[in-house]
């Protein structure tokens, strides 16, 4: 229960810094993505007759495995200092095969006016990026990767940090619980607003409602959307987000990458 998903909250706190703009002009964001698979939102089925649980109950779930093949789809709302910036995003994680994982991911921004996209794709032991037009690759450590790729940039590989929400929030969670097969779903709401604090943010959690589904012991499902104010090394902000991650079975589909420009790794 502990692997999976980790640091959910501060990755959708971190995505809308990292974009550098450019022109875009899409009506649905994602629709400018240069696959269909980018393109199409993640979803899950989330519909049950819920029933009272706890959050003791669904802690004490041990998963059998962790999922290595994942698609996370979410957007973010932050507003700072007067301005206000939107990201959607869409990423596709293939960690199933050690020797050459492979990553697929969009990110459209918006703020200040403008418009950004941009798309990574990681296979073949290298990274492909597209940004402003220009297209480069540079080759990757695969050892590197696999270690970085889930706490840092992806920011998603366990539930630590979604259960150290849960775990500031206390008696101000309402969980619930719904079972039909070998599928158990939980939804996980708040009463009230709670403090989270940990070594990269604090914040005032609001509005939390979050769903996590098993079949068996296996989480194949999550999906979370909040209202927080957040201070992120020293800078206050005002954040809504949402994002829904569930296992993907199909191959990552890449587009032409023969035009990528080869460059040396930025140390």
């Amino acid at each position: 229960m502990k692997k999976f998903l980790k640091v959910f909250l501060l990755s959708l706190v971190l995505v809308p810094c990292c974009i550098v703009f450019a022109a875009c002009g899409e009506s649905d964001p994602l629709k400018s993505a240069p696959t269909a698979q980018l393109q199409s939102r993640q979803e899950i089925n989330t519909v049950g007759t819920y029933t009272d649980s706890s959050y003791e109950e669904f802690s004490a779930i041990e998963t059998s495995t962790e999922i290595n093949k994942y698609k996370i789809t979410g957007s973010s709302e932050m507003n700072y200092n007067g301005e206000t910036m939107t990201v959607d995003f869409n990423s596709i994680v293939d960690l199933s095969d050690p020797e050459n994982p492979k990553l697929a991911m969009f990110y459209v921004a918006e703020g200040s006016g403008q418009k950004a996209s941009m798309s990574v794709f990681v296979v073949d032991g290298y990274m492909y990026s597209e940004l402003n037009g220009q297209k480069i690759k540079v080759k990757i450590d695969v050892g590197d990767f696999i270690s970085t790729t889930p706490d840092g940039f992806m920011g998603i590989s366990d539930l630590d940090g979604l259960l150290t929400m849960f775990e500031s929030g206390d008696q101000k969670l309402v969980v619930k619980k719904a079972s039909e097969g070998n599928q158990t779903k939980y939804e996980i709401s708040q009463s009230s607003a709670f403090e989270l604090s940990t070594s990269a943010i604090n914040a005032s959690i609001k509005n939390l409602k979050s769903y996590v589904i098993f079949n068996g012991n296996e989480i194949v499902g999550f999906s979370a959307s909040l209202t927080m104010d957040a201070s992120v090394q020293g800078q206050t902000m005002s954040i809504d987000c949402n994002s829904t991650l569930a296992e993907f079975n199909e191959e990552i589909q890449f587009p032409d990458l023969t035009s990528y420009v080869e460059t040396e790794a930025i140390t």
